[in-house]
């Protein structure tokens, strides 16, 4: 390729995704490597004892041998009980599991119990869990948190476009993901002669930034439903705007898009918002009373949740639920893929969102 041609392909960017195998990092490395590369990241403590049991329990749902499996069958806030249990064939289509074995974590006594070599083998598994941070702590709260901040994603699977004006964030993105074991970050250069390469990603960067203009109409809805009166919030989604816009106009230059329909959806938002402003910021007229009102109805009180309940949790309260829970907490907030994900990786992912809509 000539000179000029390598310089077409690097003002266009890079498509990146990520993946990993057997992937464990340990919280102190964790947080050295970090601060050593400029990436701010959220290390979990996973030393207390009901962080050990929640880590014990998402253990036991990662464990899988042929014709094995485990489960918990007692947890206190002390302890955990895991059983070991063998498929048996019954009759046709029938299975059952019967258990061949426990094992027990306490912070006294450690892994107890084990009566068979798989017992055994299931203390290493349990306590690899109890000391290493894995592959969804990277994925969600490193990569995946950092790759939002500088890339735009490329519908399902992970995929992302990295622009080159943030090839430098990503190139010390990728340069910590190097320093974990089993964990790739890959980086694939886009033809900028290839206008069927280039005006697919157009499109998707285009479809993005739509979906960023909705998603600030529908925070506005949001806004007014709950009658907060809070002009910052309004300022803010101005803001927001204002990035979207001068995002898409950057990146329309190298993928060859028209900004028109992005420009004509934000022009209506800032409208709206604009007239909202406007009417928040009006001073208010106490309405002179010409009754007595009558009392507002007794209603049943109910329970105050914030951030859809991700704030009533602590880390380890969230890291303690059951699976089951889990789910249920995940669909309540709205969170994609959830159903695919390990307890671990439940918890990483409600984290961000409690994050994210407290910032």
């Amino acid at each position: 390729m000539s000179q000029k041609n390598v310089s077409k392909v690097l003002s266009v960017g890079m498509l990146t995704y990520f993946r990993g195998s057997d992937l464990w990092v340990k919280p102190a490395d964790a947080i050295q490597t970090l601060a050593q590369h400029g990436i701010d990241a959220r290390v979990p403590d996973i030393s207390t004892t009901p962080v050990k049991i929640a880590r014990a329990a998402f253990a036991a749902g990662g464990w899988r041998r042929k014709n094995m499996r485990a489960e918990v069958v007692d947890r206190n806030p002390d302890h955990i009980t895991i059983g070991l249990l063998r498929r048996t064939d019954v009759s046709g289509s029938r299975v059952d599991w019967l258990q061949f074995d426990t094992v027990t974590w306490s912070e006294t006594l450690g892994w107890t119990g084990a009566t068979t070599d798989e017992g055994r083998e299931f203390y290493t598994h349990g306590e690899k869990w109890q000391t290493y941070l894995d592959y969804y702590w990277v994925r969600s709260t490193v990569v995946f948190a950092s790759l939002a901040k500088i890339g735009v994603p490329m519908g399902g699977g992970g995929i992302l476009y990295i622009h080159t004006d943030k090839v430098d964030e990503f190139e010390k993105l990728s340069r910590w993901v190097e320093t974990v074991r089993g964990a790739k970050l890959y980086a694939i250069k886009i033809d900028a002669t290839d206008p069927e390469s280039v005006n697919a990603i157009g499109s998707a960067v285009k479809e993005h930034a739509l979906g960023q203009v909705d998603a600030v109409v529908t925070r506005l809805s949001e806004w007014r439903e709950k009658a907060k009166g809070r002009t910052a919030t309004l300022e803010t989604l101005l803001e927001e705007l204002g990035d979207v816009r001068g995002r898409a106009i950057a990146l329309s230059v190298a993928l060859r898009f028209s900004t028109e329909e992005i420009d004509a959806a934000i022009a209506g938002a800032e409208s709206d918002l604009r007239a909202q402003l406007e009417t928040s910021k009006a001073p208010k007229v106490a309405p002179v009373a010409t009754e007595t009102p009558a009392p507002a109805p007794v209603q049943d009180p109910t329970p105050v949740v914030q951030v859809d309940g991700i704030l009533v949790y602590s880390v380890e309260e969230l890291e303690s639920l059951g699976s089951k829970d889990l789910r249920k907490l995940c669909h309540k907030i709205g969170i994609e893929g959830y159903a695919k994900m390990t307890d671990a990786g439940r918890v990483v992912a409600l984290l961000q969102a409690r994050e994210a809509a407290a910032s």
